[in-house]
C-alpha cells in the first residue's frame, strides 16, 4: 500500500454560519460540519462547528507540495484569515498514512 498524505486547513469553534466563514475567506470549503452532527464512519459526534479546506493533490504527492498547495490557496486572503482565525480556532492538519 503506498504512502498517503492528507493536508487540510480547518477553522473550528465558530458561532457564525459556515457560509459566513466562506464569505470572509472567499474560498469554497471541501467539507463542513456542525456541532452535534455524526462524524462519518463512526458513532461519535462533532463537538464544535467546522470548516475545512483540503489539498486536492494526488495522495502520493510530496508533503512539501501538499503544504505549498494549501498555503497558495489561502495566502491571497491572509489578512481576512488572520482576522477570522484571531476569533476562532484554526489548524493546519497534516496526516501521513505509511
Amino acid at each position: 500500500m503506498p504512502t498517503k498524505t492528507k493536508i487540510s486547513f480547518r477553522i473550528m469553534e465558530f458561532k457564525c454560519t459556515h457560509e459566513d466563514i466562506t464569505k470572509i475567506l472567499r474560498v469554497q470549503p471541501t467539507m463542513i460540519w456542525s456541532q452535534g452532527e455524526k462524524i462519518r464512519h463512526t458513532s461519535l459526534v462533532h463537538k464544535q462547528n467546522g470548516w475545512s479546506l483540503d489539498v486536492d493533490l494526488e495522495d502520493h504527492a510530496d508533503l512539501n507540495a501538499h503544504v505549498a498547495d494549501i498555503l497558495n490557496k489561502v495566502h491571497p486572503y491572509c489578512k481576512d484569515l488572520v482576522n477570522t482565525c484571531g476569533e476562532y480556532y484554526a489548524e493546519l492538519a497534516c496526516v501521513l498514512y505509511i
